[in-house]
């Protein structure tokens, strides 16, 4: 066993949760490693500590007192400004106005033809992005120390190369 799987199984060993064979194989392990040791007596500590910890108090129901004041509360009947029906009409009718609209729109229409395609890039534009990736880097590792600048350096190449020779 090594340090690293004493640890994990640590919590487990102190409360006896384990099966015997990895229990003597972890004892075997405590009495041989100074450092496994100190890590069994800082969790035994701390699992002291917590049992030493006083008990919360207790907290008193809300139910007994939320129910009482919804006994007393008097019951209030809700406030409509129209019936439910009404606003079932509006809605019906407003779906119908927003139909004829649309078919009184779409017949007038004539049948276009489809715009003649346009070329997607022009040579210049090509020119340019063949340029733009001849002259890309491979930016820096983020923890060196030179990461900053050259990033700010990369940043302001990519910006001209983008914009043009002014770099607005």
């Amino acid at each position: 066993m090594n340090c690293h799987a004493f640890e994990r199984a640590l919590p487990d060993w102190i409360a006896e949760r384990l099966p015997p064979e990895q229990a003597n194989r972890m004892q075997a392990h405590h009495d041989a490693c100074p450092v496994c040791q100190r890590a069994a007596l800082a969790e035994r500590a701390l699992r002291q500590r917590w049992q030493d910890l006083p008990a919360p108090p207790e907290v008193p129901s809300v139910w007994p007192r939320l129910s009482a004041r919804l006994e007393v509360a008097p019951h209030q009947p809700r406030f409509r400004p129209f019936p439910a029906w009404a606003m079932g009409g509006a809605v019906a009718a407003a779906g119908l106005a927003g139909a004829l609209l649309w078919m009184q729109t779409s017949r007038h229409q004539p049948n276009s033809p489809l715009p003649e395609p346009v070329p997607i890039t022009a040579n210049v534009d090509e020119q340019r992005v063949v340029r733009m990736v001849s002259e890309i880097h491979e930016l820096p590792d983020s923890e060196s120390d030179e990461f900053f600048s050259e990033t700010q350096y990369h940043r302001q190449t990519q910006r001209r190369l983008l914009l043009g020779k002014e770099g607005r």
